[in-house]
């Protein structure tokens, strides 16, 4: 990084990071982000965003958290996207708790969750057999006025069938989905959706 640009080496850095991040080299990614503070260079929210990804993406979840820490203690106004990067590292790993956290913690900073914030939050509490903060959390995120999607229905019913809870899953998606509505996400685009399949059969069989 040899040019006496600063925006041109921001811009450098955050490339780089984030072809390591598709690779999943997390510690090189890391290795730019220190290239950068050396040459007193401050990161903006993008570079630490594709750092914050890289890490996630290995499933590198605390990592990824200290990192999201980091761009609060820069000062750096964050977005809801690099926290979806995190609670997804989380989910995978079903630490449910701290998608919970972080999910409070994008409220906190007022910004607004979206259908991938609650449906990841969601699918940690089904993996940890919490299939009723699961279903609870579909009402917040309908009162903040997010529109979930089959994904989203899937994790509830991933995570009461992981409890043997499907009646309350039937229960709940008898109320708020129409068959009709359900068969054409099913079909659109001329593609089978398998999950929405697998809820239709449940809820309407």
């Amino acid at each position: 990084m040899s040019s006496h640009d600063p925006l041109a080496m921001l811009r450098k850095s955050t490339t780089e990071v984030h072809l390591f991040g598709k690779q999943g080299c997390w510690p090189e990614a890391i290795h730019v982000l220190r290239i950068c503070d050396e040459a007193a260079m401050e990161p903006d929210l993008q570079l630490l965003s594709s750092v914050v990804g890289a890490c996630a993406k290995a499933t590198q979840w605390q990592i990824a958290l200290d990192f999201l820490d980091l761009v609060d203690r820069r000062q750096v106004r964050s977005d809801v996207i690099v926290h979806n990067k995190v609670i997804g590292a989380c989910e995978r790993e079903g630490l449910w708790q701290i998608t919970l956290n972080l999910l409070r913690r994008i409220q906190e900073k007022r910004l607004a969750p979206d259908v991938i914030s609650f449906t990841s939050s969601m699918s940690a509490c089904g993996k940890a057999t919490h299939w009723k903060r699961a279903l609870h959390m579909l009402g917040d995120l309908s009162a903040q006025g997010v529109e979930a999607n089959e994904i989203t229905f899937g994790a509830v019913i991933k995570g009461c069938e992981r409890d043997g809870k499907w009646q309350a899953a039937v229960a709940l998606l008898e109320d708020t989905i129409s068959f009709q509505s359900m068969v054409g996400t099913c079909f659109s685009d001329g593609h089978e959706n398998k999950t929405v399949v697998h809820i239709c059969f449940i809820c309407f069989s």
